[in-house]
């Protein structure tokens, strides 16, 4: 059984695009609720929000909206536009939480539309975007051409100028920015990082500045949360090909950070966790002692503020290979156990295992697995990533081959076997794997649109608030796990409208990072998180996310695995908060 992949496109598909549903069911003449919020620096106290009813017209953009604003109602409003069809970036705005281009965003019923973040307000909608362009001549955007040109035209090959290429086509909208969580007096943000990437990734180029990425821009600080390729109209690449071409030209130059402590204690957690997990009272007890929170801040740089991780004295893989198994002859899946379902949260791979076979699978673990190297890869071990990768591949593609479901529960894991290891192991096995991987809430959603899940919901009424991973985003959009999570017949699943939820893996352990991530988290989530009700569930698919929610908001969020074993009509498991 192969389900069908979300093309590597599909991560770059405008919001627009993936959201026709509301304005496909507007009709014209149908009038919309608009909301802007206004200020004007030179006479406001403060940004306020005014309220306009705006008949709807065929195919309605934003801008259209903001046009009939002026002209039509009269009213005073601040707005920017030139081209009108995406080429442009000059009418970047946020629309219900999500940045987007006013001229190629579909109007929706209701719509709150705002300034982008991360820039100064001239006045309503229009953001001064100064910063960026001097952020921008710190690093030296012009091409450095010291030897003869070989003649005209050059014999440039296709491959040589693609991540050259794919920077020409940057817009400067500001998008990318806005959506970034780390963006700030370290960190120049995504979009400056581009234009210096199209002329250092430059085979042309004989300039020597790939060192000012990190002297300059600050790319250490860069939380690899895809965000900013999330945003991007103009559907580059940025953190794939910029910002990962750029660390890897700082390391063949040999001028990589170098490796500390901290980086090495993070990039091996799957060998740690092991033995914390066969500690697990002792691991525990000593981890919350404060002398030992105190050293390990000194030492290593972990914030001894943040709660660390919990480890399971029962693992998640020995659960499985204990419990009682159905009998009969059943369509196969993969579970893929990562490394914290099995020693921190082993109630995730629990829950997953029992909803699958409830739906009629037969749930099978791959042994000797290694971690995904999401870990090894973000601190830079790309080596051990690519050993990690390879190990899986050979694990895994046999299975892929026969056209065999891999399941996956964390967001980070599926972005390693969906993309990295594409990148890290390219050939036929990455390809097989990477086409056969899919998230437990994309898995349960394509069964039950293809009337393939066989499953029984409780008729009891429950709402939802769910925030979705970057990796989550990025790879094939919130939807998924939104129209899994609303099969129970009265379940509704709600989207938090936020960017990074400010852990981004192990950057929210940080000291340095630690009040800035808690800062990313304050801008959306956990405001969010706060003002929902006793009875409202959180849920969120990553364990970073719900880390950052239990810290921030005091608020224990779930993975989407244990609120649908819990729905099921059959009674297998209360409801119940780990």
């Amino acid at each position: 059984m192969t389900l069908p992949l979300p093309p590597t496109t599909q991560m770059q598909l405008s919001a627009a695009d993936r959201r026709s549903g509301p304005n496909a069911q507007l009709k014209v003449g149908d009038l919309l609720k608009v909301t802007i919020r206004k200020f004007d620096p030179s006479r406001d106290p403060a940004p306020y929000t005014r309220s306009y009813r705006v008949p709807y017209t065929r195919e309605m953009r934003v801008l259209e909206v903001l046009d009939y604003i002026v002209e039509e109602l009269g009213d005073s409003l601040a707005y920017q536009w030139f081209c009108g069809v995406k080429k442009c970036g000059m009418c970047g705005v946020m629309v219900n939480g999500r940045q987007t281009l006013g001229c190629w965003e579909p109007v929706e019923p209701e719509m709150l539309i705002e300034p982008l973040p991360n820039f100064p307000v001239i006045r309503d909608l229009v953001i001064d975007r100064q910063s960026y362009f001097e952020n921008t001549q710190k690093l030296q955007p012009v091409l450095v051409r010291e030897k003869p040109y070989p003649g005209f035209p050059e014999p440039l090959t296709g491959p040589r100028m693609h991540a050259a290429a794919e920077m020409m086509h940057c817009i400067e909208c500001m998008l990318c920015i806005s959506a970034c969580p780390s963006q700030g007096p370290q960190f120049m943000g995504p979009a400056p990082l581009v234009q210096l990437a199209k002329f250092a990734l430059d085979p042309r180029d004989e300039g020597q500045r790939t060192h000012l990425a990190r002297a300059a821009a600050g790319i250490d600080h860069c939380v690899s949360c895809y965000q900013c390729t999330r945003v991007c109209p103009a559907d580059i690449p940025i953190l794939e090909v910029a910002i990962t071409g750029l660390r890897d030209q700082l390391r063949d130059q040999g001028q990589a950070k170098p490796a500390s402590l901290r980086d090495r204690l993070f990039a091996n957690i799957h060998t740690l966790s092991r033995w914390g997990s066969r500690l697990a009272p002792l691991a525990n007890g000593v981890l919350r002692l404060p002398a030992a929170r105190w050293v390990l801040e000194r030492l290593a740089g972990i914030d001894r503020r943040r709660p660390l991780p919990r480890f399971a004295s029962v693992p998640f893989d020995r659960w499985f290979a204990q419990r009682q198994r159905p009998a009969g002859q059943r369509p196969q899946v993969i579970l893929f156990h990562d490394t914290f379902m099995t020693y921190n949260e082993p109630e995730i791979g629990m829950a997953a295992t029992e909803l699958l076979e409830a739906a009629g699978y037969q749930v099978s673990l791959v042994d000797q697995r290694r971690c995904c190297g999401r870990p090894m890869f973000s601190k830079g071990f790309v080596d051990e990533a690519r050993a990690s990768a390879e190990h899986n591949l050979r694990l895994l593609a046999p299975y892929a081959e026969r056209g065999v479901p891999i399941v996956v529960c964390e967001p980070s894991c599926l972005s390693m076997l969906r993309e990295d290891y594409l990148r890290l192991a390219p050939g036929a096995a990455a390809q097989r794997v990477a086409s056969q991987a899919f998230s437990l809430e994309e898995f349960v959603a394509a069964r039950a649109q293809a009337g393939e899940l066989s499953l029984e919901f409780t008729d009891q009424p429950c709402q939802l608030l769910v925030h979705g991973h970057c990796h989550q985003k990025a790879l094939a959009g919130i939807e998924p796990a939104l129209r899994a999570l609303g099969l129970p017949p009265k379940y509704h699943a709600a989207e938090i409208p936020t960017t990074c939820c400010g852990m981004a893996g192990s950057n929210g352990f940080e000291c340095e990072h630690y009040e800035r991530s808690l800062q990313a988290a304050e801008v959306a989530l956990l405001p969010a998180v706060r003002q929902a009700g006793a009875e409202v569930e959180v849920v969120a698919a990553g364990i970073s996310c719900r880390q950052q929610i239990s810290h921030g908001a005091g608020r224990r969020a779930r993975h989407p695995a244990l609120v649908l074993r819990d729905a099921l009509a059959n009674g297998r498991r209360p409801r119940q908060t780990e």
